[in-house]
């Protein structure tokens, strides 16, 4: 027995008291809600993205839907982008040489390059 922080780590060999106890219950029901209901959202967003929104509107919360289906599309768009524009090299191109750089640049960093060898 001791304190517990939030956590659920013991601080110390005081008893906990009932107000902490329920402090500390309350926190982690709240936290377990909000990650479940977040996942439910994320799931509904994604069916609703698959199925290119379903019924227009849909309901009285429609605009809400809509403008959470429009950021939920933009953020899956920023991240398509963001893996798209990673710079990938070249396997066939030594170490120091892009598919950029002059063909002199090339054929030296080729003639000077020695393979790796396993």
């Amino acid at each position: 027995a001791g304190i517990i922080d939030a956590a659920g780590a013991v601080l110390g060999d005081e008893p906990v008291s009932r107000l902490a106890v329920k402090k500390i219950s309350a926190r982690r029901s709240h936290e377990a809600k909000r990650k479940e209901e977040m996942e439910f959202r994320r799931k509904r967003l994604l069916d609703r993205m698959e199925n290119k929104g379903g019924a227009a509107g849909g309901g009285p919360s429609g605009g809400a839907d809509d403008a959470l289906m429009q950021t939920a599309q933009l953020k899956a768009q920023k991240a398509t982008a963001e893996r798209l524009c990673v710079d990938k090299k070249v396997p066939t191109l030594p170490d120091g040489v892009t598919l950029r750089d002059d063909p002199m640049t090339k054929t030296v960093a080729f003639l000077n390059s020695m393979p790796k060898l396993t």
